[in-house]
């Protein structure tokens, strides 16, 4: 299949692709062996072809090698971002066939989890100014993954670095945007990527509460999905933020979050009680408000639990007004 990749007709190099795809797909044995064959570099030549399809074929061939079925190939995703790969798919997802745009973030996704070498790589290639194109695509799945992406991009990128920053702003007005879209992946994407967004700077964090963004995070809130992403995002834009801590406030959001202090999932309750938390934090009315909604009870009673630390900083944040 090598020799076919490097050298065959386009139809053998397309070929050649898709059978080291089947051989990749979920299955890190086969990813170990085709990485060690020497498979990557020349995958991640055809990202450069002229046919739409060998395009796609190679980027979907990389993408089963750097994924295994819910968790990354660490060892594969080092390497295809170090062979190379990033710049060429950065360039893809501005190709003129949606599917190939589509893979080409999903890789670049892939490329990016949790991994802050690949992080700097993509935004420094240039890849903000497109995904936030993307974020108004028709296709669900390519604004799903720009959200995604463009997520570890701003938890991976610094504050101090400029051009980042002011290519990140750009992506708040789609993102607010997309927290009404008829997907629910969507939406939660874009809640999830505001979020973050919302601890990047400052800037960014009021450029999302003038977006509009406020007002349909608390919708949210009320809802039976997204609880927890929802709750996130307010926690960080309330944070020093005495002017989002008030427009959160005015929006309803303490009942909801007072509620989610109660909730099934674990994860909800400590997002909810680190809400309030930043909520009630230097701001008197707020910690007011939120002790009349009836908090105090539940966090007492998340003291024995997995939110332990999150309860008592916010039950502390609520005594300072004694």
């Amino acid at each position: 299949q090598l020799d076919h990749l490097r050298t065959g007709s386009p139809e053998e190099k397309q070929r050649a692709a898709f059978m080291l795809r089947m051989f990749a797909s979920e299955h890190a044995e086969n990813q170990a062996a085709i990485a060690r064959a020497g498979a990557i570099a020349p995958l991640i030549a055809l990202l450069q072809e002229g046919s739409p399809a060998l395009r796609e074929e190679a980027a979907r061939a990389l993408w089963n090698l750097a994924r295994n079925r819910e968790e990354i190939n660490m060892s594969n995703q080092q390497a295809i971002g170090r062979a190379g790969a990033i710049r060429p798919l950065v360039s893809l997802l501005e190709d003129e066939v949606p599917r190939v745009r589509i893979v080409a973030a999903a890789v670049l996704n892939d490329l990016a989890t949790d991994n802050m070498e690949n992080q700097v790589a993509v935004a420094k290639a240039g890849a903000i100014g497109p995904l936030v194109r993307l974020l108004q695509d028709e296709e669900a799945p390519a604004v799903v993954m720009a959200a995604s992406l463009l997520k570890s991009l701003a938890a991976g990128s610094g504050e101090g670095d400029v051009d980042v920053a002011m290519a990140l702003a750009g992506a708040v007005p789609p993102l607010v945007a997309l927290l009404r879209a008829d997907s629910l992946l969507a939406q939660e994407q874009a809640a999830s990527a505001l979020g973050v967004l919302a601890g990047y700077s400052p800037a960014i964090q009021e450029a999302i509460a003038r977006a509009g963004a406020i007002d349909a995070l608390v919708e949210r809130l009320r809802g039976d999905l997204m609880r927890g992403t929802t709750a996130l995002a307010l926690r960080n834009l309330a944070a020093g933020s005495p002017s989002n801590q008030e427009a959160i406030v005015r929006a309803g959001a303490i009942a909801p979050l007072v509620q989610l202090l109660e909730d099934g999932m674990p994860g909800v309750r400590e997002e909810a009680a680190c809400a309030l938390w930043n909520l009630a934090m230097d701001n008197s009315d707020n910690q007011v408000a939120i002790v009349r909604s009836g908090a105090a009870i539940p966090l007492i009673a998340l003291l024995k639990g997995d939110a332990q630390e999150q309860a008592t900083l916010t039950l502390m944040s609520l005594d300072a007004n004694k």
